[in-house]
C-alpha cells in the first residue's frame, strides 16, 4: 500500500522544489508549500476475476495543493512547472512499491482561487499504479 507521506518523500526528490511539504493537511498554510492529499471522488476498489488473489495492481488517487504566494503568475508558473514534471516522472519505486505508471486526471493544473490570506492556489490531480 502507498501512504500519503510515500508519494510526499517521493515529491521532494523531483526536480521542482517547495519550501514547505505536507501531507494530510497544510499546516498553518505557509507560503511556497505543496500539500498531499487522496484524492476522494470515485475511489472504487479493484478486483480481479477470481478475487484479491488474483488481483496484481491497485491505484492510488491523489490531489496535490500548491499553496504558492500572491503573485498569481508565479504560482501557476510553479503549478506548471510541477505538472510538467510530474509528466514525465516514472519512478520505480514509491514506498517500496513498484510503480506500473502515473496518470494524470486534468491536462493542466487547476486554478482554485484565493485562500482567506490572499495566496493563490492550483490543484493537480493524478492516479499512480502499483503493483500489489
Amino acid at each position: 500500500m502507498i501512504y500519503l507521506k510515500d508519494v510526499s518523500e517521493w515529491l521532494k526528490t523531483l526536480d521542482v522544489k517547495f519550501d514547505n511539504y505536507y501531507f494530510g493537511f497544510l499546516d498553518k498554510k505557509k507560503e511556497k508549500s505543496l500539500g498531499v492529499y487522496n484524492l476522494k471522488r470515485d475511489n472504487q476498489l479493484i478486483f480481479a476475476i477470481g478475487g484479491l488473489k488474483n488481483t496484481t495492481y491497485n491505484v492510488k488517487k491523489i490531489s496535490l495543493l500548491i499553496h504558492y504566494n500572491q503573485a498569481s503568475d508565479e504560482t501557476e508558473e510553479k503549478a506548471n512547472q510541477l505538472f510538467e514534471e510530474l509528466l514525465k516522472s516514472r519512478p520505480d519505486m514509491i514506498g517500496g512499491n513498484q510503480i506500473f505508471f502515473i496518470g494524470m486526471l486534468t491536462n493542466e493544473p487547476v486554478d482554485v482561487g484565493r485562500d482567506d490570506n490572499g495566496i493563490c492556489e492550483y490543484v493537480i490531480e493524478f492516479e499512480i499504479y502499483y503493483k500489489r
